[in-house]
């Protein structure tokens, strides 16, 4: 679940880690407590799988500041595709369904060309800083001089691309002067001087090649759909085989300054095929090259030669690849819309997460970063990481029966304010019958325990303020879904190790527990509860971790 909030909190750079566990005491009207049940979400799936803004969480079970960005939403189109930055800092877009390329600056959106085609799926800077556009479904190239254009029809190269119905990407080596074009359904990549004069570079077995890069040393990098390959092309004609990913395409490659080449392939367990030779016109949209549904994907860096996987998700297919100044890898994913990236120690992060379904285009280096949302097609300017609005929230989980949700327990090395929230409800999706969030404890203050939760079938009673000790269950009582949320200053916090329910120890929770009313003799939903969001006030970027349902 992904709810949002307008709640906002501010993450300070000093790592802060933070476990959160919930206890139910679950009984009936004729027995007491019949047991206690522990929610602890330590694991990067269980901690990304409720809401971040402006958060990251990491394979470690820690919360930490994320990317904060920006939101220009483009409503010219249905899907984005590739992008470039101009000298002058303004993005150019290719966009679907109508094959536009849209300019963005300063938060201004306008149609810079149009083409005519379904999609502009790639666009280079090349010859004299004009920018080149890849589409499809007639395989054809457009020049814009400078990148510029108000939005009349874009200058077509006078390029003879036989046998080309789609182009899928473009690389440009300043040095030879060359523009590689990524092509199907014949599988060939093709070297174009500043003439528009076209050559095969490159044929491959496959029916499409996907995805292109260059490397320092002028070599031409691309993978395929089909048997996803990785190529690496020495010289006109003559490639080798990097790796045989089992995968059905490399959709993204990035090479780093000091020739460490990294691939992300993908399966997409037949929920997508790309199109045959003749296909182009008769498709309603790009939808057979941004899957609908989410499928695998596996990211792998090659360092001489020899190859080391990196990153396995199964839950969301890659599709987009970028490398930070510093070599760092960043992947776009398709299906949950969230930006990840891993250490050279296999440490995992999430680092972004939007409300667009996919990530279509990424650049993470240089003085302006940004990616690309499409589904709906959002252009995020990256400001750097953390901030006052930076928030993550648990997902819902949910007792399974009539209980009553006790204590919490987390701790931090006690550097700063640590602040905790929940919320509570009856409904797998929160909404207007949940309660408001609580208000903000600090963790610097304590709290004693004041008793039990008391509550008639219409009533919605607050939780005492605990240390300690858990709240008895009543007969009939429900435990409530409840959201939880947590400010974290300055602090570096600890997991702690603990079973059974949870303990406040010394920062103290503050919990609403909601007890829906028998409606026509029927008993309500199972309860259900979702542990809290991270918050920290004042700071800029800070860490925290989200605990493991189990």
């Amino acid at each position: 679940m992904r709810s949002r909030s307008s709640r906002a909190l501010g993450l300070t750079r000093t790592l802060a880690v933070v476990t959160i566990l919930a206890s139910a005491l679950a009984t009936t009207r004729d027995a007491a407590a019949v047991g206690t049940r522990t929610f602890d979400l330590a694991t990067i799936d269980d901690l990304g799988a409720g809401d971040l803004t402006n958060v990251s969480v990491d394979s470690r079970g820690q919360v930490r500041p994320g990317l904060a960005y920006g939101k220009t939403a483009v409503s010219d189109a249905q899907t984005a595709w590739g992008s470039v930055l101009l000298p002058d800092g303004s993005i150019l877009l290719g966009t679907g369904n109508e094959g536009k390329i849209i300019r963005v600056a300063g938060g201004q959106v306008e149609v810079a060309a149009t083409t005519g085609q379904m999609a502009v799926t790639s666009l280079a800077i090349a010859w004299g800083g004009d920018v080149v556009a890849g589409s499809f479904p007639n395989g054809k190239l457009y020049r814009l001089p400078k990148g510029q254009g108000k939005g009349e029809a874009a200058k077509e190269m006078p390029t003879k691309l036989e046998g080309v119905e789609y182009i899928w990407a473009l690389a440009y080596d300043d040095k030879s002067k060359s523009l590689y074009a990524a092509t199907g359904p014949e599988g060939k990549v093709l070297r174009i001087d500043d003439s528009g004069k076209a050559q095969v570079h490159f044929d491959a077995e496959d029916a499409h090649i996907t995805s292109l890069a260059l490397g320092p040393d002028g070599k031409v990098y691309c993978g395929t759909a089909g048997k996803a390959l990785l190529y690496r092309i020495d010289a006109p004609g003559r490639a080798a085989v990097v790796h045989d990913f089992d995968a059905e395409d490399v959709s993204a490659i990035a090479i780093a300054k000091d020739g460490t080449v990294w691939a992300a392939a993908n399966k997409y367990n037949g929920g997508f095929s790309m199109p045959g030779k003749g296909g182009g016109t008769g498709v309603p949209g790009p939808s057979y090259s941004r899957p609908s549904k989410a499928g695998e994907g596996v990211l792998y860096r090659f360092v001489g030669g020899v190859g080391e996987s990196m990153m396995e998700n199964r839950k969301a297919h890659i599709m987009a690849l970028s490398l930070s100044d510093d070599g760092l890898p960043y992947i776009g994913l398709g299906g949950d819309g969230r930006i990840m990236t891993v250490s050279a120690d296999h440490l995992e992060r999430v680092v972004a997460d939007t409300e667009e379904r996919q990530i279509t285009s990424l650049v993470m280096s240089g003085k302006k970063r940004y990616f690309i949302g499409s589904d709906p097609v959002v252009i995020h300017e990256v400001t750097g990481e953390g901030g006052k609005d930076a928030v993550w929230t648990s997902k819902v989980l949910d007792a399974g029966l009539p209980a009553e949700f006790g204590q919490l327990s987390w701790r931090s090395d006690g550097t700063g304010a640590v602040e905790l929230e929940t919320r509570t409800g009856n409904t797998q999706t929160p909404d207007a019958t949940w309660s408001a969030w609580s208000k903000p404890l600090d963790a610097r203050q304590t709290r004693q325990p004041e008793g039990s939760l008391r509550a008639d079938s219409r009533a919605t009673v607050q939780g005492r303020r605990l240390r300690g000790a858990p709240l008895p269950l009543r007969d009939g009582q429900r435990a409530s879904g409840a959201h939880e949320r947590v400010r974290g200053g300055p602090r570096t916090a600890q997991r702690q190790a603990a079973a059974g329910p949870l303990f406040v120890g010394r920062q103290g929770a503050e919990a609403v527990v909601q007890r829906q009313p028998q409606v026509g003799g029927r008993q309500p939903r199972q309860g259900r509860a979702a542990l809290p969001r991270l918050l920290s006030p004042g700071g800029s970027d800070s860490m925290a971790r989200r605990p493991q349902a189990r």
